[in-house]
């Protein structure tokens, strides 16, 4: 029997757990810090379990940035498709959204869940341990201590999540056993996250949380629209989120710097268009009201000066293009996910580290971003495909 232990049971340890058992010869122990599997899984699926996106997988592998030649190879063996039709498999219908994304028909993330680790605990070969704090990795001698005991393997799998949402077991401490391994880590960074910018006094006392509806956020050559959500201390929503990943290249450069968006706050009509709506004896208040909802106007005159303000030119090109000033990224416990962690010139193709061949890594601990809208699942349901694939040549050689 080949012993496969998995420390971390999150989306990418429980699908490489659920493939490898496929193979009668190979016995899984997963391990886990907390008293459940699937912490992080659950969290991310109660505004909606967001599985994938159903883009084809070309386009799919763009919005792994850096790394798309790399998930387009791993894509290639487990795509968005194939994890529809596991799905399915499993009992869970999946429907896909006006977005292109692709969730659950009527089942929440614990009833999936559920059905995941019922079929795990079908097989014989399969055993969880809740509760398990890894204390140490030899790779040389083959061990884990967890919990004051040694535990060895053929082939390990380290599947520990990123730096965020800590309360979920995904917490990173893991980070100072694999320096003492001389494996190379980068510093973990908010990904799809929030940024600060500086609200004056007064426009702040107006609210707690403001809507910006259907608008359109810019960074660079990027141009995002969707909802953007105003708080206390700055931006929150999708289009922020999804220009993390290009806001954050700037800001890790430097640090100190403030980096500029430009906000459209009516994306479907033309410079011209705005200006014909504005022209006229009305006030330029009833012409806002005309084509602003309270909460954009609000908005526009905190970023705007009073001479500015009546003049319907002026007005009108700010309405287009707004310029704002972010003064850096929230938390990353605030964050969705997070960028850094394993470098991925630390891993051949097939996800173990080039210095222990029988060691691998997946999942959000290595250094790979995306954004949110299903792909950050399906990176992990990939890689732990791609893990348990690799695991399944090397034994039937």
């Amino acid at each position: 029997m080949i012993k496969v232990v998995i420390v971390g049971a999150g989306p990418c340890g429980l699908f490489t757990a659920i493939e490898l058992l496929k193979k009668s010869e190979i016995q899984v122990e997963l391990y886990d810090q907390q008293k459940s599997a699937g912490n992080k899984f659950l969290v991310a699926g109660k505004s909606g379990l967001n599985l994938t996106h159903s883009e084809q997988k070309e386009t799919l592998s763009e919005r792994y940035y850096e790394h798309s030649k790399l998930f387009l190879k791993w894509l290639n063996e487990f795509n968005n498709q194939d994890l529809v039709q596991w799905a399915n498999e499993l009992g869970v219908e999946t429907f896909i959204g006006s977005s292109g994304r692709v969730f659950p028909e009527n089942f929440k993330a614990a009833q999936m869940l559920k059905l995941w680790m019922d079929e795990l605990k079908k097989s014989k070969n399969f055993s969880f341990h809740p509760n398990s704090i890894l204390q140490d990795i030899d790779p040389i001698k083959k061990t884990v201590l967890i919990n004051d005991e040694q535990v060895q393997y053929d082939h390990l799998v380290m599947a520990l999540g990123g730096g965020s949402w800590t309360k979920t077991g995904s917490d990173g401490l893991w980070t100072e056993m694999f320096k003492k391994l001389n494996i190379n880590i980068k510093e973990f960074y908010s990904m799809n996250c929030g940024f600060n910018t500086e609200w004056s006094e007064s426009f702040q006392k107006q609210f707690e949380i403001m809507p910006l509806k259907y608008i359109k956020v810019r960074h660079g050559d990027i141009e995002i629209k969707g909802d953007l959500m105003l708080t206390p201390w700055g931006l929150e929503g999708t289009p922020i989120y999804s220009l993390s990943h290009s806001l954050q290249k700037q800001f890790l450069k430097e640090p100190s710097r403030e980096v500029e968006i430009y906000i459209d706050l009516k994306p479907d009509l033309s410079l011209g268009q705005v200006e014909a709506k504005l022209r006229g004896k009305k006030s330029i208040s009833t012409k806002l009201n005309a084509i602003l909802s309270k909460e954009a106007i609000l908005f526009l005159r905190e970023q705007t000066s009073r001479e500015d303000y009546l003049d319907e030119k002026i007005i009108a090109n700010k309405l287009k293009h707004l310029t704002l000033k972010l003064v850096g990224p929230r938390s990353i416990e605030e964050a969705i996910s997070t960028g850094g962690g394993v470098e991925m010139n630390e891993i051949t193709d097939s996800l173990s580290l080039k210095k222990y061949s029988d060691f691998y890594v997946g999942g959000e601990m290595l250094s790979w971003v995306a954004p949110t809208g299903g792909y950050l699942l399906q990176a992990c349901f990939t890689q732990g495909y791609v893990i348990a694939k690799s695991i399944n040549n090397k034994i039937i050689r």
